[in-house]
């Protein structure tokens, strides 16, 4: 999931072509295919270049070095980089250099346990942290039990869970101070309320937001969001830390990943698994499996491997 390393005597050519250039550093805001918004040293100071041919798709988050003519001259090395497959089934990075994954679920739409766990392993493979954020508590009711207890049980198993009302503001100003001098990515299904987050850490209107499609009803858990942004772009948060806002999906698909690392995303079934007997074990139909017999008697390994089985059978 992230990039090979260099090695030191890369590492030492490409700081020695660099002290040569003239070129600047800078961080990519937006990519919109033709043009790259660029942010440069100076803070305040953002230009549009355009990109040489041999550089690779680039993504918000991305540093840069910008030619004074201002073409992106080299992409620096990630950190790491979250990768989705498109439309096409093709691998597309979504944002680069990122220290927290916001996983953003509502009661309307619906959130289901199984994409989240999709965020979980593609978090832990990119070494990010993961932190669930749950948007509009001001619609919660007696109807969102299964909701409340699906959340309770991610906390139980150490997963970090910030709540949230965008629409009066309610838990906002945790939600800030969860993001330190890092950046982070918000992502989630179509409607979930990304963009509105954004506006409310900055108590100003700074990304466009959608409204719900009008084919559900907002308190039966049904209506569909409507993609608003297009294009993954980092804002900068007032004081400290950005945070990039990626486009909404319904489906994260995970078919580029090794089966034996979809475990990393269940750290609950990673620990059961340490006592399986073999190292090999995939927690499918073994024999002497740890995580099999766990199941057999917890209904909450149960619920448990069943997402996990459902991520091992979609690749």
């Amino acid at each position: 999931m992230s990039k090979r390393k260099l090695s030191e005597r890369q590492q030492s050519r490409v700081l020695q072509q660099q002290s040569k250039s003239r070129d600047q550093p800078g961080l990519v805001i937006v990519n919109y295919g033709r043009r790259v918004e660029v942010l440069l040293n100076d803070r305040d100071l953002t230009t549009e270049c355009t990109v040489r041919a041999n550089i690779a798709p680039l993504v918000a988050g991305d540093r840069v070095r910008v030619s004074e003519t201002g073409a992106i001259s080299a992409l620096m090395e990630r950190d790491n980089v979250l990768l989705r497959p498109d439309s096409r089934n093709r691998l597309k990075p979504v944002a680069a250099n990122i220290d927290t994954v916001f996983i953003v679920i509502a009661p309307v739409p619906s959130a289901h346990a199984n994409l989240i766990d999709r965020y979980l392993v593609a978090a832990a493979l990119c070494n990010m942290q993961a932190v669930l954020v749950l948007n509009k508590i001001d619609l919660l009711g007696p109807q969102s039990s299964d909701l409340i207890a699906m959340l309770a049980g991610y906390e139980k198993r150490g997963i970090d869970v910030l709540r949230v009302s965008s629409q009066n503001g309610s838990g906002v100003d945790t939600f800030r101070a969860a993001f330190g001098n890092g950046t982070g990515v918000l992502v989630g299904q179509s409607g979930v309320g990304k963009s509105s987050l954004i506006n409310a850490l900055h108590a100003r209107e700074v990304a466009e937001v959608g409204a719900l499609s009008e084919r559900g009803n907002e308190l039966s858990g049904k209506s569909k969001g409507t993609h608003t942004t297009t294009a993954a772009r980092l804002f900068h948060l007032p004081g400290s830390g950005a945070l990039v806002d990626s486009p909404g999906i319904r489906e994260f698909q995970l078919w580029h990943v090794d089966p034996a690392d979809v475990i990393a995303g269940f750290p609950d079934l990673a620990e059961l698994a340490e006592g399986c007997r073999f190292r090999d074990c995939t927690h499918t139909a073994e024999k002497e499996c740890a995580v099999q017999k766990a199941r057999k008697n917890d209904a909450q390994v149960e619920q448990r491997w069943q997402s996990y089985s459902r991520i091992l059978s979609s690749l």
